[in-house]
C-alpha cells in the first residue's frame, strides 16, 4: 500500500505508478522519499569510479559504458524517489533496460577478439530494449518491465554460471557472493511489498523508538544491486546482475489502516479490541 499521501512536498502529490513503504517528505519537504534518495548515491559515485579506472586502465568502451549505465540508473532512482513523478520513474525504469542490455553484451562478448564488434548482438538488444520502451510507454504496467528485466538478469546468471563453471572456476565465490546478495535483495524487495502495512500500521507502537527504521528493509532491498553487479564486474570484466529496486504498487492511501498490538500484526486484533481511528498528521 501506498505511504499517506497527506503530507505533500515540493514536487505535489506523486503522479508514478509505483511508490515505496517509506512515508513520503516524512524527512523534507523537498525529497518525498529521503532515505530511498540519498541511499542512491552508492549506485552513482562508485560506478563513475569504475569509469575513470577503466578508462585509465586503458579497457575497452564497452566497459565503461557499463559502468556509466549503472550510474545512470543510480541518477534516475534518485530522481524518481526525490519526486514521485512518472516522469521521472521512467527516468529510473528505462536505463535499466538500457543498461542490462550492455552488460549482456559484454558478458556474451567476453571472449571475442580485443576491440571487436558484435553488430548481430548489438542489433538484436537495441531491438529489444527499444520494444520494451514503446511497449511500456503504452502500456503503463509495471509487472511487464519487472518481467522484461528479469529476463535480462536471466541472460546474466546463465552466462556468468557458464563463465565460472568452465572457464574461469577461480572466480565461483565471487559470482556466488554475487548472487547471494541478489537473491537477499529480492527477498527484502519481496517483505516490503508483501508485508508493508502489517510492519508499519500494526507495530507501530513496538517500534516507536526505532523511528521509522523500517525502512531500511527496502534500503537494504534497493541498494543489494550495486554489491552484486560490483562483484560481478570483477569477475569477468563486467557482470551486473540483480533486481532495480522498483516499489509497490500504488493503491488508495489511508484504506483500512489500524494500529494494532504487536501480537496482531499478521492477523486481526486481540478478540473484543476496539479499532482506533486512523493516525492524522505526522507520527
Amino acid at each position: 500500500m501506498a505511504p499517506s499521501a497527506r503530507r505533500l512536498g515540493l514536487w505535489g502529490p506523486p503522479t508514478s505508478t509505483l511508490d515505496w513503504c517509506e512515508e513520503n517528505y516524512e524527512v523534507t519537504v523537498y525529497v518525498a522519499e529521503f532515505w530511498n534518495t540519498v541511499s542512491n548515491l552508492i549506485m552513482i559515485l562508485p560506478p563513475l569510479f569504475g569509469a575513470l579506472q577503466t578508462f585509465r586502465n586503458g579497457l575497452e568502451f564497452r566497459y565503461i559504458c557499463s559502468f556509466l549505465g549503472l550510474a545512470a540508473v543510480g541518477v534516475g532512482s534518485w530522481c524518481f524517489h526525490m519526486t514521485l513523478l512518472y516522469e521521472m520513474q521512467l527516468l529510473d525504469e528505462l536505463p535499466m533496460i538500457y543498461s542490462t542490455c550492455v552488460f549482456v553484451y559484454c558478458l556474451y562478448e567476453c571472449f571475442k577478439q580485443e576491440k571487436t564488434v558484435g553488430l548481430i548482438p548489438i542489433t538484436l538488444l537495441f531491438v529489444f530494449s527499444m520494444s520494451v520502451s514503446l511497449v511500456y510507454l503504452q502500456w503503463k504496467e509495471p509487472v511487464f518491465h519487472q518481467v522484461m528485466y528479469g529476463v535480462l538478469v536471466a541472460c546474466l546468471v546463465m552466462r556468468s554460471i557458464f563463465i565460472v563453471t568452465w572457464v574461469y572456476p577461480w572466480l565461483r565465490p565471487l559470482c556466488y557472493a554475487s548472487l547471494a546478495i541478489f537473491m537477499l535483495g529480492f527477498l527484502l524487495w519481496n517483505i516490503d511489498n508483501i508485508f508493508c502495512e502489517q510492519l508499519r500500521y500494526c507495530c507501530v507502537d513496538c517500534m516507536t523508538t526505532a523511528n521509522g527504521n523500517l525502512k531500511t528493509v527496502a534500503l537494504s532491498a534497493c541498494r543489494s544491486d550495486p554489491p552484486s553487479s560490483s562483484a560481478e564486474q570483477r569477475s569477468s570484466s563486467f557482470v551486473g546482475f540483480g533486481p532495480r529496486c522498483t516499489s509497490n504498487r500504488r493503491g488508495p492511501a489511508d484504506v483500512g489502516r489500524r494500529r494494532g498490538r504487536c501480537q496482531s500484526c499478521f492477523g486481526p486484533a486481540g478478540a473484543g479490541e476496539p479499532e482506533e481511528a486512523p493516525p492524522s498528521g505526522r507520527r
